[in-house]
């Protein structure tokens, strides 16, 4: 008998989880940035890889916002700026206007990689460019890496409509599913403290 009342409280434990999870990520679908931010006048565009199409939207963002450079934050290792003078003269960017970071692994590592480039530069403002399921997170992230920093964003859509196939969709969703995930894990990594000392050791190593 105990043991089905322990049962029972258990069940009901994890159905509670369960729907304070599923109403927070319909909250979450909502929260996602559908239009850009109406500032785009700052220093620097820092744009994060791997996203289909955030590179492209970066370049093309540059001639009207006033920046001085653009950081492509996480390129892997054998990226060269010359894989992207393709897209510089097709939208006529100075190809010396490109940076590239190559010290950033995940979303946190972008942020650190990003702080010490605005470091180094002197600049004050930026305008992150990323998939728009990933800016709740990481304009978070960011914000709380580099608070005197002003930052504004710029989504990136995913091309999906109504011709999009099933598994297309299912694709996506199960995107923003994770998304939403890694969401709810940086607020406990901020709030448990639970940063890796790897992120540390690169901010000891560039900035002290």
């Amino acid at each position: 008998m105990i043991f089905q009342t322990r049962l029972k409280l258990l069940a009901l434990v994890f159905l509670l989880i369960f729907f304070i999870w599923f109403f927070g990520f319909i909250s979450f679908i909502f929260y996602i940035p559908q239009e850009n931010c109406s500032d785009n006048q700052v220093d620097a565009i820092v744009v994060l890889t791997g996203g289909k199409n955030r590179i492209e939207e970066a370049i093309k963002l540059f001639n009207n916002s006033g920046a001085k450079k653009i950081l492509i934050s996480g390129v892997g290792k054998g990226v060269i700026k010359e894989d992207f003078f393709k897209l510089t003269d097709k939208y006529k960017v100075p190809r010396e206007h490109i940076m590239l970071g190559n010290l950033a692994e995940d979303t946190f590592s972008n942020a650190i990689e990003t702080g010490i480039f605005m470091n180094l530069q002197g600049y004050n403002s930026l305008c992150l460019v990323t998939s728009n399921y990933h800016l709740p997170r990481s304009f978070k992230i960011f914000k709380d890496m580099m608070p005197r920093i002003k930052i504004n964003y710029y989504p990136v859509f995913t091309p999906l409509d109504n011709n999009s196939s099933l598994p297309v969709k299912l694709r996506f969703f199960r995107k923003i599913m994770l998304e939403y995930n890694k969401y709810l894990a940086c607020y406990a990594i901020y709030y448990l403290d639970l940063l890796s000392d790897k992120y540390y050791e690169l901010l000891y190593k560039y900035l002290v």
